[in-house]
């Protein structure tokens, strides 16, 4: 199994404390809202002091009203299917000593993506929004249709077909679903998804973001496929609260 002391330690660095959000990685200065939206989930209950912050810092641009839906169903929450696709917007940029930095988030504002149940990603998440709705075969059948895309390495699903690589975020929402609705992944499956997350784990803990099919990673370690990981391996699903601060999801 992947070191989860490390993509704890790897999360907590990402963090930036003048805008109480997390980098997406150690290389581009970006702070993306999503990012930090999954990595309170990750860390409510190891540092809920860091995402107390980060809740801080996603209030500060409104996220109740810039919600990227699709995760709301991490904290129990339900959202309307079929998904839309991304409308990607830029929020704020500034400069520190660093230099120019980039704030933004993917809003779900665009078309309706009927097509969402061939998108690894998507299908997971969905089957999960089925599973916080207690519509458990639903749940079960989509979930069995994001596993039926597994290709002994990766999800073979639209996305990787097109860009001709997989994505590591995957890996991490699987297992977490996985264990939220109860359907286990079959033994091989799992396996391999072990094997693949502790080959793109960085020496300091951060999990690379791509990897070819070949299971070779590439690129950078960032904060998205870290987090899921995480979740993926502790973390329980827990229903919704009854009362958000702002109508969302926290």
């Amino acid at each position: 199994m992947m070191d989860l002391a490390k993509a704890y330690s790897f999360i907590e660095s990402l963090y930036y404390a003048p805008k109480k959000l997390l980098r997406v990685d150690k290389v581009n200065r970006e702070l993306v809202l999503s990012g930090s939206v999954i990595g309170i989930r990750a860390l409510r209950d190891y540092n809920p002091e860091m995402a107390e912050n980060l809740r801080q810092g996603l209030a500060a641009y409104g996220m109740g009203s810039l919600n990227t839906e699709y995760f709301d169903v991490l904290f129990g929450r339900t959202v309307a299917l079929p998904f839309r696709g991304n409308v990607e917007t830029t929020l704020e940029e500034f400069s520190d000593a660093e230099g120019g930095w980039r704030v933004w988030t993917e809003l779900r504002r665009g078309n309706l993506m009927f097509d969402w149940q061939e998108y690894a990603d998507l299908a997971l998440l969905g089957a999960l929004d089925y599973f916080n709705t207690r519509r458990q075969a639903e749940a079960e059948a989509v979930f069995d249709t994001a596993l039926a895309m597994w290709a002994g390495w990766g999800f073979m699903d639209r996305y990787s077909r097109t860009r001709g690589y997989f994505h590591t975020y995957p890996l991490g929402l699987a297992l977490y679903v996985s264990r939220a609705i109860g359907k286990p992944i079959p033994a091989s499956v799992k396996k391999q998804i072990d094997q693949v997350l502790r080959l793109c784990q960085t020496d300091d803990g951060g999990i690379i973001t791509l990897y070819d099919f070949g299971g070779m990673p590439f690129g950078t370690a960032a904060e998205e496929p870290t987090c899921a990981a995480v979740l993926g391996y502790i973390h329980e699903h827990k229903s919704a609260k009854p009362v958000s601060i702002w109508g969302g999801w926290l």
